[in-house]
């Protein structure tokens, strides 16, 4: 099910098993992240609010991957900069990748091409300085191109989100 698909009942079961297995995590030290993704009852910022607020477990947090938002539906149904900003106060972990998005609306369709962090439609730059006015401090991890030199395009990913941070750092 999608969010647009998902009832409130539905909800407070999904958070029910997330209480449980940050109750079970928090015993050990360990943090639990539920990722936005396409094709989820989680697929977009508000549902993600929502069932953060219902599990309501300082160990549990959001992983706001942006390019799901993008990819979940052929017209995204917010923009990831509104995304972003709702949800870096309550990540914890961080998928990064970009896409560009082929919209067919004759076929009410879109395509999606993986790019690096700095080719695609998401814009990097003001999702990184979010996630650092939120004081974010998990770890980013980098979804990278399939296709072409996959290490140099993902080395030049790695090295635009650690210039941007460290410039976030030094003001």
């Amino acid at each position: 099910n999608s969010s647009r698909d998902t009832s409130l009942p539905e909800y407070q079961l999904l958070a029910e098993k997330y209480i449980e297995i940050s109750d079970l995590a928090n015993d050990v030290g360990l943090n639990i992240s539920c990722e936005v993704h396409q094709n989820s009852p989680v697929d977009n910022s508000w549902s993600a609010k929502l069932l953060h607020k219902l599990v309501d477990r300082n160990n549990f947090g959001i992983n706001p991957d942006l390019g799901n938002i993008l990819w979940n539906y052929d017209i995204p149904e917010e923009l990831c900069e509104d995304a972003i900003k709702e949800l870096a106060p309550i990540s914890n972990y961080w998928h990064s990748k970009n896409l560009i998005r082929v919209h067919h609306p004759e076929n009410q369709r879109s395509v999606f091409i993986r790019e690096n962090i700095l080719g695609g439609e998401i814009d990097y730059r003001f999702a990184i300085e979010a996630m650092h006015d939120a004081n974010y401090k998990g770890l980013m991890a980098l979804e990278g191109v399939s296709g072409g030199d996959q290490f140099h395009s993902d080395k030049e990913s790695l090295d635009y989100c650690k210039q941007v941070w460290s410039g976030l750092e030094k003001n």
